[in-house]
């Protein structure tokens, strides 16, 4: 599985314009780097105010995204 940083891909876009899904035909996995917490509150319809203490939650660095590739038989 062949992982890429996304400012690349982002770059590559912007490059091959048109060209980007030929070189690029699948789907990824975006991994930000960073601490995640659920929410107390399971009600996904809920608006909610951002968290004051933002630090645990930012990535310090680019995105990882992974490529996910299928099977040729079974499709993406």
């Amino acid at each position: 599985m062949r992982a890429l940083l996304l400012s690349l891909l982002i770059r590559q876009h912007m490059a091959l314009q048109e060209k980007f899904n030929a070189k690029y035909p699948h789907a990824w996995l975006v991994w930000e780097a960073g601490a995640w917490n659920v929410p107390e509150e399971q009600n996904v319809a809920a608006t909610r105010l951002p968290m004051m203490d933002l630090r645990d939650c930012l990535p310090a660095g680019d995105a990882l995204c992974f490529e996910l590739m299928g099977v040729a038989d079974r499709g993406p």
